[in-house]
């Protein structure tokens, strides 16, 4: 039987007998981030979207090497952060920094968008990535179905795949309209 769409995932239930670093904590929940009692994965797309108006971000040497540390960290600190919060937890939210970076990556990447206005861009972008994202279209609810570390970090990523290619297509759209 297939679950429901989840627009707002529910908060988890807390094994406080784990104890996590202060540091995995920071990178899980994107600096308390996730800790929003409702659409923290929203917030922290946007949080992602954010660092597009950061100068030399958008070049695709910056995106791609802030996107693996960050998928190291992620890597470095998930088992324990699932372990005390469990599987796919609502503060956990470093997987749609990821994704939302993901996005933005293939576009700049494999399409030339010098000339595309930056605020369209991370706006387009963050709606793609969203609507990826809580679609869940396969194989991202299989990733999403793992219940583990791998599958809660691959399930944006395939989301933020959809969301660049997705902007790819529009912009070469657009081009071939004009």
């Amino acid at each position: 039987m297939e679950q429901p769409m989840r627009l707002i995932k529910g908060k988890s239930n807390i094994d406080n007998s784990i104890k996590v670093n202060f540091a995995a904590t920071l990178i899980q929940t994107s600096f308390g981030i996730g800790f929003i009692p409702f659409a923290s994965g929203t917030f922290a797309s946007l949080f992602a979207v954010l660092f597009g108006l950061i100068p030399g971000f958008l070049d695709s040497r910056i995106i791609s090497i802030s996107l693996f540390f960050y998928i190291t960290l992620y890597s470095l600190t998930i088992k324990k952060f699932l372990a005390k919060y469990g599987k796919d937890p609502a503060e956990v939210v470093s997987d749609e920094i990821a994704g939302q970076w993901f996005a933005m990556l293939l576009p700049v990447m494999f399409t030339d968008i010098s000339g595309v206005n930056l605020y369209l861009f991370l706006s387009v972008s963050f709606l793609l990535f969203r609507f990826f994202d809580i679609t869940k279209i396969t194989p991202a609810k299989i990733f999403d179905n793992m219940n583990n570390g791998f599958g809660v970090l691959m399930d944006d990523m395939v989301a933020g795949a959809y969301a660049g290619i997705g902007f790819i297509l529009i912009h070469k759209l657009f081009i071939f309209i004009k």
